[in-house]
């Protein structure tokens, strides 16, 4: 049989070469020679095929790259394409989120020339808590009802345009959760009986491109699909509240699932809505402070410095700098160069009188009205819609109609003719931007913050103290700022309207009358002291409804000043803080002080920190005032103090911990190094350490390659995280700090990965593999193809949530690797995403090489390698076409390079290869693996190339000379393989796998936004 076959293709041989003409001298004959023919075409065939092969392979690495990105892309086109054609529901989104985009991308403080950024100048608020502030959004994320109060200016409208921001940066999909932000206000111009809330999400999808929202907004609020941000409850008029309230409790009724998030001002909200979490926006701290004037647009980095350090040695500035909005004026009034008054009232008068005044200002040419003109409109029209309060009419907005029939009636007696009313109306809503207009064919007019047409209403009655009372008893919450303010702001006597206050037994009253009392200009001094008793008395009382806090920052701002008034306020506090017999007043005195921000104060505390944990967590608060006292302490070697200086974490603050980062102190020194890490991901704080002159007393080791890629050349900076890097690598089990915050990424990957060897999951003893496999099986269970372990953790490092099965992964890989302490103590700290990153790079080895090779930014894709392709290509295919063009001569003539049977080796690849892959899937032992996966087929693929090398350059050198043959050769091959090493290098460096990680985290991080993450991708 099988010699039969062997006859017939010696026939099919000699068929063929009998029609091919001998270009070529023809070799012997016979028998033995047509067998070697024979063996010889096969072995031709062979290799060309081989050779055509690697022409394949090279024309595939040179087309794939577009392939893979043409596929790709209409992969994306078909995948959106088949989305739409299920539901348009995704379509719908991705274009509402563009929209919903532009409108929470900017914010209107009220003053200054344009909308501001909200992505540039936003920082994170905190919950107030009775310990350390707490992150306001993982309060409130996880929550399906809750409210948000703060006071005015607070950042509350803020905090929700920015949870909007941070949404629309997000992937979604068909089923992700939508927010809408309702600004109730707009329920003002409705009747109580014709409110519909469902209507409000309806119209806001509508607004913002949301098609079919008619359709989608029912269905979706029943399914839970929907977080309804309710902004400004505090800004419904009176008549209506209870209406709204009631609205807004049906509301939360009907749709269970849905995440509903009430706004409002932390004196009208007294729990009428009934939900069960209730988050009060805490004041800034210097370090959000400093933050925030560090990311003011314009504020270069001197004005910065000066205004911290004006806020910084100024009480009362630095108490009216914990509101935000009040420190975007002080940073907007810098930059204009305006001084900086020292009173709440005396801010929105020196605010609003530079904005009337802004044509000067701004060179835009003279007004045509003058500014005390258009502050008298403004004052009147600031009352008439306060004095709308308790009726059916709108307070918050007035018609033109009613506006300029305003104007009109007082036109003579501020000096202006009937027909001055519509430009003096125009003048003020384009060029003073203190009212704004809704546009249309019949405008209206706003205030562009509550705040002003409050302040501007207590001017307008500052010699009416008595119609104010009256009017405060009428509508105590539409009132309650505007009397703050005139108390602030009118040098009459106030003290019938603070005693009025103390009488009316009240504790929001008795928490004004104090407040008040502390800034009005003219009182008698037994009033303050009565309205202080009277406060002090209702704290105490069993059935007081009054909150502790609340009643330390009225207490504080009282004792904030530094006369006499304030002096008294502060001696009565000093008592109360060393009476033993009176915890709940014992707390609040401390408090008070700690708000107060006198450096007695601070003295007072300072000496009671050592003894007394509510001394100490007052003192905390107090920010930079606290710094110099915890300095010294820690300078001793106390490691509390560390502690609470990372808490305080102003650069004062920090200035501290790099100073106690080189002390002889091993526990004050470790635990500074711990704290700075967490640090190292804040931009003021990096700042102040490379600048710190305590940086110097710092010893040189051998860890600055660390931070060399992140510090931009800045080698006090390097040596610094150089000497953090030591403390936390060699400390003990006893100096790790019980709780971390989020250390950097890139510190931790510098600390776990770079130059540490982890033994592969496969070869981990049992039980730890156990788990893992039992993990992995689950997982792989759910797709089609097997997935190997760096896949899964991918997967999983998609969730931005843990889950069960994330949770047991990590416990078991972290339990294989045998991680120090300290390692694993940074492990935890990270994010679920962070961690999953950091599980992928534990399972490989970097060396410090990689680490310091890493560019900060992205390198550019190296383009050389179609160059070098193409050359690949062209070579191969000319090789190719050499090697059987020779061969086929050796099958019919007489041009061999040495034995004809040397082909033969051709025939091992044939063998070797299927050889390799049947073999391959067998579990055998080490010399199996080595022999038939990697000598047999090296061996064979040497043989092939080293003789076809030799027929090629011998058939070139036949055609054209050696001579010349060397040079072509040197020509291409040496430029061609200085690219190819080129191109390597800067393909090392885009592929750097530690950059990769990197840079996915910072786009994979948590993002703080209060729309809760269930329905997250």
């Amino acid at each position: 049989m099988e010699g039969g076959r062997a006859v017939r293709y010696r026939v099919v041989v000699r068929l063929w070469t009998a029609h091919v003409p001998p270009t070529l001298p023809a070799g012997g004959g016979g028998s033995g020679h047509l067998d070697a023919t024979f063996w010889t075409a096969v072995a031709a065939l062979a290799g060309a095929l081989g050779l055509g092969g690697l022409a394949a392979l090279s024309v595939k690495q040179l087309i794939t790259p577009s392939l893979n990105r043409a596929g790709a892309s209409f992969a994306d086109v078909l995948t959106d394409y088949l989305a739409v054609l299920r539901s348009r529901s995704l379509r719908r989104i991705r274009r509402y989120q563009r929209s919903v985009g532009e409108y929470a991308g900017e914010h209107t403080l009220g003053f200054g020339t344009e909308p501001i950024s909200v992505r540039d100048v936003y920082v994170p608020l905190a919950a107030e808590g009775t310990d350390e502030r707490r992150d306001l959004y993982e309060t409130i994320r996880r929550e399906r009802r809750s409210v948000v109060i703060g006071e005015a200016g607070a950042g509350k409208s803020m905090l929700l345009k920015h949870s909007l921001l941070e949404w629309t940066e997000r992937r979604t999909t068909r089923r992700s959760e939508i927010p809408v932000l309702v600004e109730l206000r707009r329920l003002n111009a409705v009747p109580v009986d014709a409110v519909d809330l469902v209507a409000q999400v309806q119209q806001f999808l509508e607004m913002h491109r949301f098609k079919g929202a008619a359709g989608f907004a029912t269905k979706a609020l029943e399914d839970g699909r929907i977080s309804v941000l309710f902004d400004g409850l505090d800004e419904v008029t009176a008549d209506r509240l209870d209406g709204v309230v009631q609205k807004l409790k049906d509301f939360a009724q009907r749709f269970t699932d849905c995440q509903i998030v009430v706004t409002c001002r932390s004196s009208l909200y007294k729990g009428e809505l009934e939900f069960k979490t209730v988050v009060r926006v805490a004041e800034l701290d210097d370090a959000t402070i400093r933050r925030l004037l560090y990311r003011w647009p314009g504020l270069d980095a001197a004005a910065q410095e000066r205004l911290y350090r004006n806020i910084g040695s100024n009480a009362s500035l630095k108490r009216l700098a914990r509101s935000p909005l009040l420190l975007s004026m002080m940073a907007w009034m810098t930059m204009s160069g305006i001084v900086l008054p020292t009173s709440r009232a005396e801010f929105y008068d020196t605010a609003i009188e530079n904005l009337v005044k802004r044509d000067d200002v701004l060179g835009r040419g003279r007004s045509q009205f003058a500014p005390n003109k258009k502050l008298a409109v403004l004052r009147g029209i600031a009352l008439i819609l306060q004095d709308r309060s308790g009726t059916d009419e709108d307070r918050l907005t007035i018609s033109h109609a009613r506006a300029l029939e305003y104007v009109r009636s007082v036109a003579t007696s501020i000096d202006l003719d009937q027909k001055d009313a519509e430009p003096l109306v125009t003048e003020i809503v384009e060029r003073s931007e203190l009212l704004a207009t809704n546009g249309g064919v019949a405008p209206s007019y706003f205030f562009r913050h509550l705040t002003f047409q409050e302040y501007l209403a207590a001017v307008e009655l500052r010699d009416d103290r008595d119609g104010l009372l009256e009017r405060y008893v009428k509508d105590p919450n539409a009132w309650r700022e505007t009397v703050k303010l005139w108390c602030g702001k009118a040098d009459r006597d106030a003290t019938p309207l603070i005693r009025y206050l103390i009488d009316a037994y009240l504790p929001d009253a008795q928490l004004m009358a104090l407040e008040c009392a502390s800034v009005t200009t003219k009182v008698d001094e037994e009033v303050v002291l009565e309205a202080a008793d009277r406060l002090q008395v209702l704290l105490v009382a069993e059935r007081s409804s009054a909150s502790p806090g609340q009643a330390a920052i009225t207490f504080g701002n009282a004792a904030a000043g530094n006369g006499p008034r304030s002096a008294l306020i502060r001696n009565r506090l000093f008592e109360l803080a060393q009476d033993p017999d009176d915890p709940v007043m014992r707390v609040v005195a401390m408090r008070a002080l700690a708000v107060s921000g006198h450096e007695s104060a601070a003295a007072f505390l300072a000496a009671r920190y050592t003894t007394d944990q509510d001394a100490r967590m007052a003192m905390l608060s107090m920010g930079d005032m606290a710094v110099p006292a915890l300095r010294e302490m820690a300078l001793r070697g106390a490691v509390t103090p560390v502690d609470d200086l990372a808490l305080i974490g102003t650069p004062s603050a920090v200035d501290a911990l790099v100073e106690v980062l080189a002390l002889s102190y091993r526990d004050a020194a470790v635990r500074a190094a711990w704290r700075l890490a967490e640090r190292l991901d804040d931009t003021v704080a990096v700042k102040v350490i490379a600048q710190s002159p305590h940086v110097v007393q710092i010893q040189e080791n051998g860890f600055l390659w660390v931070w060399q890629r992140f510090s931009g050349g800045s080698v006090p900076l390097m040596k610094a995280v150089a000497r953090i890097f030591e403390l936390i690598d060699t400390c003990e089990i006893d100096q790790i700090p019980s709780k971390v915050r989020r250390i950097d990424f890139r510190f931790v990957i510098a600390s776990i990965v770079v130059d540490r060897r982890h033994a592969p999951l496969w070869d981990a003893p049992r039980p730890a593999v156990e788990i893992a496999e039992e993990l992995i099986a689950r997982v792989r269970s759910h797709v089609i193809n097997p997935m190997p372990e760096a896949r899964i953790i991918a997967a999983l490092q998609t969730l931005r949530t843990p889950n069960l099965f994330s949770d047991r992964l990590c416990n078991a890989l972290l339990d294989h690797y045998k991680l120090p302490a300290q390692h694993v103590k940074m492990f935890c700290s990270l994010s679920h995403a962070e961690q999953m990153s950091m599980l992928r790079l534990l399972g490989e080895f970097h060396s410090r090489s990689t680490w310091t090779a890493m560019t900060t930014t992205t390198p550019k894709k190296p383009r050389g390698v179609f160059v070098v392709n193409t050359i690949a290509v062209v070579l191969t295919v000319y090789a190719a076409a050499t090697a059987f063009w020779r061969e086929l001569g050796i099958l019919i003539g007489d041009w061999s390079l040495g034995s004809p049977n040397l082909l033969l080796v051709g025939w091992v690849p044939l063998v070797a290869f299927p050889l390799r892959s049947r073999y391959g899937l067998v579990r055998g032992s080490l010399w199996r693996y080595v022999v038939i996966e990697k000598l047999i087929p090296g061996i064979a693929l040497a043989a092939v190339c080293g003789y076809h090398a030799a027929v090629i350059l011998d058939s070139t050198a036949r055609w054209i000379g050696w001579a010349p043959t060397w040079i072509l050769l040197a020509g291409i091959g040496i430029p061609t393989g200085l690219l190819w090493l080129h191109n390597r290098r800067r393909n090392e460096r885009y592929n750097n796998p530690l950059r990769q990680a990197i840079e996915a985290v910072g786009a994979t991080s948590p993002t703080t936004s209060i729309i809760a993450t269930s329905a997250q991708p």
